[in-house]
């Protein structure tokens, strides 16, 4: 879990970049967080396993995120 000020230093950080990649398990998106860094609105990239389901491939490229699954 994130305290929040690691999520204000990410989101300050997020803020003042032309392109966000976040590098996360798979595991751990769709979970809710007590303190949200960055909202799906500023992501341009996401980098995960190869483990995260379709729902949620599907939710992010109808968002135009981009996803990279690695093994």
């Amino acid at each position: 879990m994130e305290d929040e000020t690691d999520a204000h230093l990410k989101a300050t950080v997020a803020d003042n970049t032309k392109h966000t990649v976040i590098l996360m398990d798979s595991d751990s998106i769709g979970t809710s967080a007590f303190a949200q860094a960055v909202p799906l609105r500023r992501i341009h990239t996401i980098i995960t396993d190869a483990n995260l389901s379709e729902e949620y491939r599907a939710a992010f490229e109808h968002r135009g995120i981009q996803l990279i699954a690695v093994e």
